[in-house]
């Protein structure tokens, strides 16, 4: 269904609910501003359940409406849900095109905040295609973040930094880089992104060879994303630590690992999304 038909399905929804459709007994209609955040708080619960099906339509109905609403900075975070939902199911481009769109939105509300989140979206979309593209747009976050004074952001945007250095071989690059983002977030930060950056810090240090520091990293931010209860991330540990586990020689650590990854994948409908 093209958006044009959902936000016109929206509208009939809306003028039938107000009583406008020949009912001899008018209901309030709710506001679009609170149908919008109602499907973007469905949004946000089923992406935690790993409902992806579910999270996908709830993220193209809260665009829907919030087009209607024609507010760039509330169509700027629909188009980051969208993207995020999108490269979880592993729709590459859908999402690298939503983010864009998050961008330019962003851009033309003039919100700093949601303009830094969706730069830094962009930039760890990139990193699949693009490594050069991707540390040019996470230096721009790192810039903005800098100058509102938004320590999540920049500690995102190091995270994409440290990733693209470990890519192209620059190990003691990216672990120092793991320890700005740490730094940025302190112990109150951001634990999703804190346990993202353990996993990359993880990954450095079984790149240069010490697997012990290795396996303590990944087993830390396995730790916190256990306790956010978040499905898919505890999946990309499991990965993660499998990968760790297969360079150190621990065979068996690794297929045990690699299976715990692949049953939750599984559960949750989706491949494993290449962090590299």
């Amino acid at each position: 269904m093209t958006l044009f038909r959902k936000t016109t399905a929206l509208l009939f929804l809306l003028a039938f609910l107000s009583g406008s459709c020949g009912s001899s007994r008018p209901v309030k209609a709710p506001s679009l501003r609170e149908e919008a955040d109602r499907y973007t708080a469905a949004f946000s619960r089923e992406m935690k359940m790993g409902r992806y099906a579910a999270a996908l339509a709830d993220a193209e109905r809260a665009l829907a409406v919030n087009t209607i609403l024609d507010r760039d900075d509330r169509m700027a975070v629909s188009h980051n849900n969208l993207g995020a939902i999108q490269e979880r199911m592993g729709m590459f481009q859908e999402a690298e095109a939503s983010f864009m769109k998050a961008v330019s939105l962003a851009k033309k509300s003039g919100n700093g905040p949601i303009l830094g989140v969706a730069v830094n979206n962009l930039a760890a979309s990139k990193l699949h295609t693009d490594v050069s593209a991707a540390q040019d747009l996470a230096s721009q976050a790192r810039r903005l973040g800098d100058e509102g004074s938004w320590p999540g952001i920049q500690a995102r945007a190091v995270h994409v930094l440290a990733r693209a250095a470990l890519k192209q071989g620059a190990i003691d690059q990216s672990r120092d880089l793991c320890e700005e983002g740490l730094s940025l977030l302190g112990e109150s930060g951001d634990r999703s992104a804190r346990a993202a950056i353990l996993i990359t810090r993880g990954r450095a240090e079984a790149a240069s060879g010490d697997y012990v520091k290795a396996i303590k990293f990944a087993a830390k931010a396995l730790a916190i994303d256990r306790d956010l209860e978040d499905p898919y991330a505890i999946a990309q540990d499991h990965a993660r630590l499998a990968e760790i586990y297969q360079m150190s020689g621990n065979t068996a650590k690794a297929a045990d690992s690699r299976e715990k990854a692949g049953k939750i994948f599984k559960i949750l409908g989706v491949g494993e999304v290449n962090q590299h």
